[in-house]
């Protein structure tokens, strides 16, 4: 996504959350730092629960805005066919990518109008919009965006089943904070985690849609704040 590097894969194997969380690690400790927080949104979300759960040592406190669970989210798709961009994105190459290259603007300018509550996109910054667009065009990060989701669809998803049979939960304290349009008809968020992976996890939830920093900066922020200290 944006101007990261986008690597050419393979049924997503380069871009699993594990092997991403992995490369976290690998910054992080460039930077110096052993232990950190971490806040994360959506795709980046799924990276950091991995993490956490993959290397409990590494981060003191996690924040989750507006995700849960990747196999709680294939449950709830199969179930009822919501979120059918997942399926879509998960289909093998090239055929996405293929679909996407013929007008990029349109699919993903209609997913952004979808999941945010205004589908006029008044909370995002229009020079933040702009760099969206130059970066969804490119082939390269079509490709990448699709190979997210097909590990989500196989590793991402393996490794969360993994983890709910052997009962492993996240070490470090967890905040959700969750935009009140998520996904109609499904469990809140905060509740599915507390069930799941984070059985001490905090939470609120906004009044706004999937973009939880655009849409509402203010409570987002003072949120984040508090949780970290």
């Amino acid at each position: 996504y944006g101007w990261s590097s986008a690597p050419r894969s393979h049924q997503g194997a380069l871009y699993s959350k594990r092997a991403m969380g992995e490369d976290v690690v690998r910054v992080m400790e460039e930077l110096g730092h052993v232990r950190f927080h971490v806040a994360a949104h959506d795709r980046g979300g799924r990276v950091a629960y991995r993490l956490a759960l993959d290397h409990p040592g590494r981060i003191s406190k996690l924040a989750l805005l507006d995700i849960m669970p990747t196999f709680e989210m294939w449950k709830f798709i199969r179930a009822t066919g919501a979120a059918p961009h997942w399926p879509f994105l998960a289909l093998p190459e090239p055929q996405p990518e293929t679909a996407i290259a013929k007008n990029p603007d349109a699919y993903f300018e209609g997913l952004l109008g979808q999941w945010a509550k205004n589908p006029e996109l008044r909370g995002f910054e229009a020079r933040a919009v702009g760099q969206y667009r130059a970066a969804w065009g490119d082939p390269l990060h079509i490709h990448a965006m699709c190979e997210d989701y097909r590990a989500g669809a196989t590793l991402d998803l393996a490794a969360d089943e993994a983890d709910m049979t052997a009962g492993k939960t996240i070490a470090c304290p967890t905040h959700v904070i969750c935009g009140s349009t998520f996904l109609t008809g499904a469990e809140p968020p905060l509740a599915v985690w507390k069930r799941t992976f984070a059985p001490q996890a905090t939470g609120l939830t906004l009044d706004c849609g999937h973009f939880v920093a655009e849409e509402d900066p203010d409570a987002t922020q003072a949120s984040l704040l508090k949780f970290f200290g």
